[in-house]
């Protein structure tokens, strides 16, 4: 019939599938499985991990060369996974983890432990701790951005607290000098805001907001202070600034000792938006 134009005939099926497969992805998941993926090792600490399906994970590492790392691991809650004990929470590995161009998740390909601190899990108290220093790299560190003392300091901390060598102001020394690494060390010496000398004072409201203490006229109009005794700014003065290296010798009384944790739990608290989980059982 003339004014009508019959359509081509459609092309087999077979044929349609590979004409699919030829034009590459069409969703946003096909394309990105399609991105370079650069194949890294490095050291890396197990600070975090959470379920990803019935036979993943998402673990966390801080790494001395790369920063914080979240990679999938594949299979990881499979009985004969690769992965067995070294994704463990304190453990130091060797990891392999191909990472994403776009800056999403890695894939975690290889993991070998070197230490697993097996010390730390014998002793309730210690592991309390080791647990701290993990919660703490995993909610103040970023992903790629690498802080090598950060991690050493980390290696340091964990050896001594595994080994024997931990002393009562340790987690505290570890929390000071991690911040002074992250640049959010607080200003332990005059006020935040003048930087006039606090001295006289029996009780210094302490800003975590600022990250610091406050003096009788920058005080007024504040919020969200709390009091914390001039010795404790100059406890944590001490171990932030190296005076105090060898905690050996320093005597330090249980009340100080209670302050201190308490400042240190509130300003870290701050920073992470949420209180750590932790902290009812290292205070």
């Amino acid at each position: 019939m003339a004014g009508l134009v019959r359509s081509p005939p459609a092309a087999p099926r077979r044929k349609q599938r590979l004409l699919r497969a030829n034009t590459g992805p069409t969703t946003p998941r096909a394309a990105a499985c399609t991105l370079p993926m650069a194949a890294l090792k490095t050291s890396g600490l197990t600070v975090g991990r959470m379920d990803y399906s019935e036979t993943s994970q998402i673990v966390a590492f801080l790494s001395r060369d790369h920063g914080k790392v979240r990679a999938i691991a594949k299979g990881a809650k499979r009985k004969r996974s690769p992965f067995e004990g070294a994704l463990d929470l304190l453990v130091l590995n060797e990891i392999v983890f191909l990472d994403r161009a776009d800056g999403g998740l890695s894939i975690l390909t290889a993991c070998t432990m070197r230490d697993g601190f097996p010390e730390l899990r014998r002793d309730l108290d210690r592991l309390h701790q080791g647990l701290w220093i993990a919660e703490v790299l995993s909610e103040l560190t970023v992903e790629a951005s690498p802080t090598p003392a950060l991690f050493d300091l980390a290696v340091e901390c964990l050896t001594a607290l595994a080994r024997g060598s931990w002393q009562r102001l340790s987690l505290s020394r570890f929390d000071v000098l991690a911040l002074r690494h992250l640049g959010f060390q607080p200003r332990f010496v005059g006020c935040g805001v003048c930087h006039r000398p606090l001295d006289g004072e029996e009780w210094v409201p302490f800003s975590c907001r600022l990250g610091a203490g406050l003096c009788r006229t920058c005080r007024a109009g504040q919020d969200g202070i709390f009091p914390v005794a001039p010795g404790t700014l100059s406890l944590a003065d001490g171990l932030a600034s190296g005076r105090l290296r060898n905690l050996d010798c320093v005597r330090v009384e249980d009340a100080a000792l209670a302050d201190l944790r308490r400042l240190l739990t509130r300003y870290i608290g701050s920073l992470a938006g949420r209180e750590p989980r932790m902290a009812r059982y290292v205070s």
